[in-house]
């Protein structure tokens, strides 16, 4: 009775094994392609924290003395070719580097223009060929009258010449377009050669970039002139192309009393400080808190004075009479900043002004003696 009894638990037994068997093979899927893949999410990186502004770097205040002087950037090669958005009466206002500047029109033409072929003419008396297009600086050569020349391009009162010697820029005003009779030239009378051009007047040229807030109680004299605003180009050349190696490209044109954050003031450069970067002035122009301003005196034009709209004492000019009251406003390394009796203003020669007038001798002048019989050059 005990034997069936026992054979009866194992037979459950095994059944009970075999479905517990079945059920697990059933649980395992037959194709493993039939998994299922849960994907896992993607790792979120980071957020990048935003950028720590550069700190503004330590400066102390203060204010431009010169006028119309442009707080220079850097320098752009001949054949730059730049984006024009507007003007700023002399200036355009151009994108470059990815920086909004301001560069004279006269060294940027249209790009759509074309380059004036080249042509022959002869150099006057004190003619000099200079490597930039400021004309400062040692010259690369003096050539003697009526040397031949090739222009290679034109613009402005600036020429881009070449001679057998060297290449360079010229004084327009220096360059005949045939050869030069030294009896009508400026040699006999000791002119320099060159023709008074378009006057330059304080109430019709510069302009005016704001740089920061324009103090009232300015330190140097009020000047009668117009500050103007950049203005849409629409009528402008939409693109240019720089004509000269070494044009200078400004942050902005500032104007006697303009607010500057002043970096360093030492030689003959100070440092200025702008939301775009750091640029340069003539130390002249700049006018420190602790400083005094220049004081200004009366002086009398001297024999061939000439006012010069750039401090450089280059380019246009306007003859002014001999004996003709200014005002010397301030100093700037080669000359001064006056004010004419008439109200116009700009740069002369330090040679040009004189602290006294200048007495006429009632006798005629003697004749000039006759020159020695002038020979071609040997070129």
């Amino acid at each position: 009775m005990k034997r069936p009894f026992v054979l009866l638990l194992i037979f459950i037994a095994l059944a009970i094994s075999a479905c517990a068997n079945s059920a697990a093979s059933s649980a395992e899927p037959a194709d493993t392609e039939d998994q299922v893949m849960i994907a896992s999410p993607e790792p979120v990186p980071p957020e990048e924290p935003e950028p720590t502004p550069e700190p503004t770097p330590a400066w102390e205040r203060g204010i431009a003395a010169g006028y119309g002087i442009g707080l220079l950037y850097g320098k752009a090669d001949r054949g730059t070719e730049v984006d024009i958005t507007a003007e700023l009466e002399g200036y355009y206002c151009i994108q470059y580097d990815g920086t909004e500047l301001f560069v004279e029109k006269s060294f940027v033409r249209d790009i759509t223009a074309g380059k004036p072929a080249d042509r022959s003419a002869y150099s006057r008396y004190g003619a000099e060929i200079f490597p930039g297009p400021y004309l400062d600086g040692e010259p690369l050569e003096k050539p003697v009258m009526n040397t031949k020349l090739t222009v290679l391009d034109e613009f402005g009162d600036l020429m881009l010449v070449k001679t057998g010697r060297s290449e360079g820029y010229i004084d327009a005003a220096y360059v005949s377009p045939v050869w030069v009779n030294w009896q009508t030239d400026g040699s006999e009378s000791g002119d320099s050669g060159q023709n008074s051009s378009n006057a330059y007047s304080g109430g019709s040229d510069g302009g005016d970039i704001t740089l920061g807030k324009r103090r009232t109680d300015t330190a140097v004299p009020e000047l009668l002139s117009v500050r103007y605003e950049p203005q849409s180009a629409d009528k402008l050349p939409e693109r240019g192309v720089i004509l000269a190696d070494g044009t200078e490209l400004y942050f902005g044109i500032v104007y006697p009393g303009d607010e500057l954050m002043v970096l360093t003031a030492e030689g003959k450069k100070a440092e200025i400080y702008t939301a775009g970067g750091t640029g340069t002035l003539p130390r002249w122009a700049v006018l420190l808190g602790d400083e005094e301003p220049y004081s200004t005196w009366t002086g009398y034009a001297a024999y061939g004075a000439k006012l010069y709209g750039s401090y450089r004492l280059a380019g246009r000019y306007e003859d002014v009479w001999l004996n003709t009251e200014m005002t010397v406003v301030l100093e700037t390394d080669n000359g001064y900043f006056i004010r004419l009796s008439d109200g116009r203003y700009g740069y002369m020669d330090k040679a040009a002004v004189s602290r006294t007038v200048t007495v006429i001798d009632n006798e005629a002048p003697a004749a000039p003696e006759p020159a020695a019989e002038w020979t071609v050059p040997v070129l």
